[in-house]
């Protein structure tokens, strides 16, 4: 009567094919997610390094470092964009396993600006990146400053020390709020 067959129909395997591209599509988000929690781990990782960090900066000092130590080189005043211009997160480094780079690549008698510093200026340091920034790893700061001058800032790059993924600051914000609190303290109508 009927004989018997031995393979597959044409359309036996597009829907054998159609389940298993449904199937995929439902996995492909579950296993984006697990990727993001995973990189969402590391970042709070990241912040808790640097949490213990400064404790322990603190320990040592009896302070925590300063946000930003400048001073104005024709007063030897602290001024908010002077020099040397260095910023907490290179004081903290021989506290997260960076010893060899806080003796070695940075040179804290130098202003950053110098040239000396370029290598300090842009090595990367991945506790103070999370996974999850897509963006570059150094940026060009705008705006110089009495000390540094416009055309000399615009051209250096600079570390993602505090990065938007992570910590919601950057150093360019951190900047304009000085700027900011700058000018409501000479100007009280501001």
């Amino acid at each position: 009567m009927f004989a018997r067959r031995n393979s597959f129909t044409l359309v036996e395997l597009l829907v054998v094919i159609t389940i298993i591209g449904i199937l995929i599509a439902l996995l492909l988000p579950a296993v984006q997610a697990a990727r993001e929690a995973s990189r969402r781990c590391s970042c709070c990782n990241n912040i808790r390094q640097i949490g213990m960090a400064l404790h322990m900066y603190h320990d040592t000092w009896k302070t925590l470092p300063a946000g930003w130590s400048g001073y104005d080189p024709s007063t030897d005043q602290p001024h908010w964009f002077g020099l040397p211009g260095w910023g907490w997160a290179a004081k903290i480094l021989p506290y997260m396993e960076q010893g060899n780079v806080y003796n070695s690549i940075v040179h804290f008698d130098l202003p950053i600006t110098d040239p000396a510093n370029a290598k300090a200026r842009v090595f990367p340091i991945h506790i103070f990146s999370c996974p999850s920034d897509l963006g570059e790893k150094t940026f060009m700061l705008e705006g110089g400053g009495p000390y540094v001058g416009r055309e000399v800032s615009r051209r250096l790059s600079w570390p993602r020390a505090i990065t938007s993924g992570c910590l919601a600051v950057s150093i360019s914000t951190l900047s304009a709020l000085a700027r900011k609190a700058s000018a409501r303290a000479t100007d009280p109508s501001f």
